[in-house]
C-alpha cells in the first residue's frame, strides 16, 4: 500500500439501494455485541457495478505493524461468487475483499496484516473504511451482512474501531390481549381429499359435470372440490380457448353441477379472499380500486400491491366487511360445507417494500399499543401510544410489535369471518391459502393457525425432502388441526402436464407420511402422455384415502424435539424451519416439531427425550420455564449459544431467558448437568443435528436416505412411516420395541403384508412409501 496521509472519513456513506447502520450482533462464544455494523442490500431491487454502502472507522495510524480482526457473517444461503463483495478499504485502497453469499452462515475471524511501511505516520489518521461493494449488477440478491468487533492491534495493545455501548435493559412488556377463538369444526376435514379446478379446467369441471363428477370421485378418490362462484369464475376467464366451446359457465350450469358432484359425495368448498374478494368482478374489473382507493394495501411510499391486476385490499379497512359481506352472501345463496380464503396475506409492492402501512392500518396499530399497554409512553421507549407512527425499519423499537400486529390484522379477519359464516351455516369450515414456510414476516400469516378450522398451504417446486420438513412444521403450525398440501403435481410450464410419476411418488410419501391431506390442482387429467403419472396419482391417493386415521388423524411421537420459531424468523431470518431439521429427517431420525407459542406445555414435546434449539434467537420466558422443568426432570436439551438471547419482540436480553431459566450456562458451548438432565450447547444447527442423532435411538438401517415418520393413532397402534428420499425405500433392517409380536406393513397399490417380527426385522419396500403399523 502506498503510505496514507488523507484525513479519515467522518461519516457512513451508500449509493444505490445499499445501506448500513449500527446494529447488536450474536457472536458464539462471546454472546450479543454492539460493537457492530449491518449491511444490507433489498430483493427485487437491481444494482449497478460500484454501487455501495461504507463505514468509517475512528483509526489512528500506529505507526508501526498492526493487525487489523474482526467477525463478519452473511445471510445468504448457498454458494455465489463475484455479485456482492465485502471489502476493506484504505484509502482509495481495496486492502482484503471477500465474496457474500459463499454459502457459510458462519460467522468467520478476519486478521489482516498491516505493515508499517504502508501506514502513516504514528498518530496521524488512518482512512479506514469497511464496504458492501456491488462487483457486479443484480437484479434480485437480497443480502444482510454483519461485521462486529473490529480491532487494530499493534505492540501488544487492542483498540477497539467501534464503541460498545451496553445493552439497555429490557422492561417486561405485558402480553397482547386474547382474542378468543371458536373451536373448530367439520369432522370430515380429516379425511378431505382435495381438487381444485382453475381456469379452464373449472369449466370442463362444471360443464362436463356429469362426466367428471363420477371420475373424480370413484377413478380417484377425490371427496372435496374447492371451485369459483360464476361471476367470480367468469371475471378471471376467457371466452375461447377450451375445444369445441367457452371458458364461462353459466349460474344454472353451476348449481346442476353443484348437485351432480353432491351426489357423488364431494364437500363443497367455495373460493373467497380479503385481498381480491375472491375475482368478483366489482374487483377483477377494476371497480373497487376506482371507487375504494382507500381499501387498498399500501407500502410507505403509498404504493400498492397490483399482482393480478388491481390493487389488493387491506383488512384493516373497509374491505374485510365488504369481503365478509360477499362471502356471507355467497354462503347463504349455495350452502357450502367450507369457504376458502386465498392469499390471506399482505405482500410486497413492485419496489419490494412491504405492506401495509395504510392510514386504517396506522390508527389500528395505535389502538392495539393502547389496548396492549395504555396511554402514555410505551416501557423503554419515549414514544406515545397513542401516537406512535408505523415503524419505517428494524431499527425502530416498535418493529417487533408491528410484526406481531400484522399477524393479528389477519387473525381478526379469520375470527370475523367464523363468527358470520356460522351465524348464518353454524357447521361452515374456513380455510386460509397460508404460505407458511416464507422466508420473511413479509406475508403475517402465523397468527392465524388458531383461528382456522383446517390449516392449508401450497407447495410447489420442493423436494420430498423439503416437503416432508415443510409437513411437519405445519403439524406443528396447525396444533392438533387438519393439515391440507397442495401437491405441486403439475408442470410449472405446461399445465397440461403432470410431473413425472416418480417424482409424483415422491412428494406424495412425503406429504403423507406428515400425515398432510392431499389437495391436488386439476390439471392433467387427460392425454395419453399423463396416464403414467395419473396412475401414480392415483394410487397415492387411495393410499391416503384409505389410512387417513393412521396418517393425518394420528399424533406425532418422534424420538426427538425440535422447537420452531416464527419470531426468530421474522426478526433475525432464521429459517422457521431450520436445516438441522433436513439433516435429521435425512440421517432416519422421527421428529417432535413443537412452535414457540404462549402456552406451549411439555405434554406437546410428546416421548422426545431429546430437544433441539438450533439458533433461534427468539424465545417467550414462559417457554424457558417449561424447557427447564423438563429438562431438570431428565431431559436432554441441544442448543447453540444464540438461544434466547431476544424476546419474542426481539428486543436484546443482558442474559439468555434459556440461562435464566436453568440456572447454568446454557448458552456456553459445551456439556451443561441439569437437575436429572443436561444442556449441551454446540456451535451450530449442523452440530446441533449432530449431537440429536447421536442421542437418538436406531430405528432402521437402509442402504438410501429414508426419513422416519413415527405417530399414534387414536386407538393405540403404532405407526412407522419410512420415506424414500430420493428413490424406493428398499431393504430396510427395522428396530422395532421388544415384546411386539407382529406388524403390518402397508405400501401404495400393494396388499398388506404381515412382517415376522425379530430382534433385528428386514423388509423390502419397492415404493417411496411403506407404513409400518404395530399393536403396544
Amino acid at each position: 500500500l502506498m503510505a496514507l496521509t488523507a484525513a479519515a472519513k467522518t461519516e457512513p456513506t451508500a449509493t444505490g439501494a445499499f445501506r448500513v447502520r449500527r446494529a447488536t450482533v450474536f457472536l458464539s462464544g462471546t454472546g450479543p455485541t454492539t460493537a457492530a455494523l449491518e449491511f444490507t442490500f433489498p430483493a427485487q431491487t437491481p444494482s449497478q457495478v460500484g454501487e455501495s454502502a461504507s463505514w468509517p472507522l475512528a483509526a489512528i495510524s500506529p505507526g508501526r505493524d498492526a493487525v487489523l480482526s474482526f467477525h463478519w457473517q452473511d445471510s445468504f444461503r448457498g454458494p455465489t461468487t463475484g455479485y456482492h463483495v465485502l471489502q476493506v478499504v484504505v484509502g482509495d485502497r481495496v486492502l482484503w475483499e471477500a465474496d457474500v453469499a459463499g454459502g457459510d452462515l458462519l460467522s468467520q475471524r478476519i486478521e489482516i496484516p498491516l505493515a508499517a511501511r504502508d501506514l502513516p505516520p504514528a498518530g496521524a489518521p488512518l482512512d479506514l473504511s469497511l464496504r458492501l461493494w456491488a462487483k457486479q449488477p443484480v437484479t434480485n440478491f437480497a443480502v444482510r451482512v454483519q461485521v462486529a468487533l473490529p480491532t487494530l492491534t499493534a505492540g501488544g495493545e487492542a483498540v477497539s474501531l467501534l464503541d460498545s455501548p451496553p445493552l439497555p435493559s429490557v422492561v417486561p412488556w405485558p402480553p397482547e390481549p386474547a382474542l378468543p377463538a371458536l373451536p373448530p369444526v367439520g369432522a370430515w376435514t380429516w379425511r378431505a381429499h382435495v381438487i381444485q379446478p382453475w381456469g379452464a379446467t373449472q369449466a370442463i369441471a362444471v360443464n362436463e359435470a356429469e362426466v367428471w363428477a363420477p371420475r373424480l370421485a370413484r377413478e380417484h378418490g377425490f371427496n372435496a372440490v374447492i371451485v369459483l362462484p360464476p361471476a367470480a369464475h367468469n371475471a378471471i376467464s376467457g371466452k375461447l380457448g377450451l375445444p369445441g366451446g367457452s371458458r364461462h359457465i353459466s349460474e344454472d350450469g353451476f348449481r346442476r353441477a353443484v348437485e351432480l358432484y353432491r351426489r357423488e359425495g364431494f364437500r363443497l368448498i367455495l373460493y373467497s379472499s380479503i385481498m381480491h374478494c375472491g375475482h368478483d368482478p366489482r374487483w377483477q374489473h377494476g371497480e373497487l380500486a376506482r371507487t375504494r382507493p382507500e381499501w387498498a394495501m399500501r407500502d410507505a411510499a403509498g404504493d400498492t400491491v397490483n399482482r393480478y391486476r388491481n390493487p389488493w385490499l387491506c383488512p384493516s379497512t373497509g374491505a374485510l366487511q365488504a369481503t365478509l359481506d360477499y362471502t356471507a352472501e355467497l354462503v347463504r345463496t349455495y350452502g357450502p360445507d367450507a369457504v376458502m380464503l386465498d392469499n390471506n396475506e399482505f405482500m410486497s409492492t413492485e419496489s419490494g417494500r412491504w405492506t401495509c402501512t395504510c392510514d386504517a392500518c396506522e390508527k389500528a396499530f395505535r389502538r392495539h399499543l393502547v389496548r396492549t399497554f395504555g396511554e402514555g409512553i410505551l416501557p423503554g421507549t419515549a414514544i406515545d401510544t397513542a401516537a406512535a407512527a408505523l415503524p419505517a425499519d428494524d431499527t425502530d423499537p416498535l418493529w417487533g410489535l408491528w410484526l406481531a400486529f400484522r399477524n393479528r390484522i389477519w387473525a381478526e379477519a379469520c375470527e370475523a369471518f367464523r363468527d358470520t359464516l356460522r351465524q348464518i351455516r353454524p357447521e361452515v369450515v374456513l380455510l386460509a391459502n397460508t404460505q407458511y414456510l416464507y422466508g420473511t414476516g413479509l406475508l403475517a400469516v402465523d397468527g392465524q393457525y388458531d383461528h382456522l378450522d383446517a390449516v392449508l398451504s401450497e407447495s410447489r417446486g420442493l423436494s420430498g425432502l423439503q416437503m416432508l420438513s415443510k409437513m411437519l412444521l405445519g403439524r406443528a403450525l396447525a396444533r392438533g388441526r387438519p393439515l391440507w398440501n397442495y401437491i405441486g403435481t403439475f408442470e410449472e410450464k405446461d399445465l397440461t402436464r403432470l410431473r413425472p410419476p416418480d417424482v409424483l411418488a415422491g412428494l406424495c410419501a412425503a406429504s403423507a407420511a406428515a400425515g398432510a391431506n392431499p389437495w391436488v390442482v386439476f390439471y392433467g387429467f387427460t392425454g395419453e402422455e399423463n396416464q403414467a403419472s395419473l396412475a401414480m396419482l392415483r394410487t397415492c391417493s387411495d393410499f391416503y384415502r384409505d389410512h387417513a386415521e393412521l396418517l393425518g388423524a394420528a399424533a406425532l411421537q418422534g424420538d426427538v424435539g425440535i422447537l420452531l420459531s416464527t419470531e426468530s424468523r421474522d426478526l433475525f431470518h432464521v429459517p422457521v424451519a431450520p436445516p438441522a431439521m433436513e439433516d435429521l429427517l435425512r440421517a432416519g431420525v422421527a421428529l417432535q416439531p413443537v412452535r414457540d407459542v404462549s402456552g406451549v406445555t411439555a405434554d406437546e414435546f410428546g416421548p422426545a427425550a431429546v430437544m433441539v434449539l438450533p439458533g433461534n434467537p427468539c424465545l417467550r420466558e414462559s417457554t424457558a420455564r417449561v424447557l427447564a422443568d423438563w429438562v431438570r426432570a431428565g431431559g436432554v436439551l441441544i442448543v447453540t449459544p444464540q438461544a434466547g438471547w431476544c424476546d419474542e419482540s426481539g428486543r436484546w436480553r443482558r442474559e439468555s431467558a434459556l440461562a435464566a431459566a436453568l440456572g447454568v450456562p446454557a448458552t456456553a458451548l459445551g456439556t451443561h448437568p441439569c437437575g436429572r438432565g443436561l444442556v449441551a450447547c454446540v456451535a451450530d444447527s449442523a452440530a446441533a443435528a449432530d449431537a440429536a442423532r447421536a442421542r437418538s435411538p436406531s430405528v432402521l438401517r437402509a442402504a438410501t436416505p429414508v426419513a422416519v415418520v413415527r405417530q399414534r393413532a387414536a386407538d393405540g397402534r403404532r405407526v412407522l412411516c419410512l420415506v424414500g428420499l430420493e428413490q424406493p425405500v428398499g431393504s430396510v433392517t427395522l428396530s422395532l420395541p421388544e415384546g411386539i409380536a407382529a406388524a403390518q406393513l402397508l405400501m401404495p397399490g400393494h396388499e398388506p403384508q404381515a412382517i415376522a417380527v425379530t430382534a433385528e426385522t428386514t423388509v423390502v419396500i419397492p415404493e417411496r412409501l411403506g407404513v409400518v403399523v404395530y399393536a403396544p
